[in-house]
């Protein structure tokens, strides 16, 4: 399975906002839809700042 974790970089700590995710779009700038493996729909404020294939892992930074 290639599922990644959406993750968002606070202080220094890394937060899992969503895990499972196999779709994102980018919206608009600062807004992205994201979706899971079972089709749940979500939007999330951020860009993207990273994206580690390997590792299954999407970075976003949200400057709010």
């Amino acid at each position: 399975m290639c599922e990644s974790s959406i993750i968002k970089k606070k202080n220094g700590e890394e937060i899992v906002l969503a895990e499972d995710i196999d779709f994102i779009k980018v919206i608009s700038k600062g807004k992205l839809l994201i979706r899971t493996v079972l089709g749940e729909e979500r939007y999330i404020d951020g860009e993207i700042e990273e994206v580690d294939l390997h590792g299954h892992r999407v970075i976003i930074k949200n400057d709010q």
